[in-house]
């Protein structure tokens, strides 16, 4: 369970595929504005079946998610 107190400012992010309104995308970020989330760039949605050109978009999302992450892991250590 994500608790704004705890997890105020933690890095979030959000990417799949949906079928018909693509709502989800929309509540999944109003989520992460209420609980006080930092989220992570654009939010990466496919309708339907993702085609081989997105899933090297996921690939390219994940990446960068990660390295934002370790980043700011780091920085915390330093």
């Amino acid at each position: 369970m994500i608790n704004p107190i705890r997890d105020k400012g933690k890095l979030a992010g959000c990417f799949g595929s949906y079928g018909w309104t693509g709502e989800t995308k929309d509540i999944l970020i109003a989520n992460f504005t209420t609980l006080k989330l930092n989220y992570f760039g654009e939010a990466l949605f496919i309708k339907f079946k993702p085609q081989e050109k997105d899933f090297e978009n996921y690939i390219h999302y994940g990446k960068a998610f990660g390295n934002t992450f370790i980043g700011k892991i780091n920085s915390k250590v330093s």
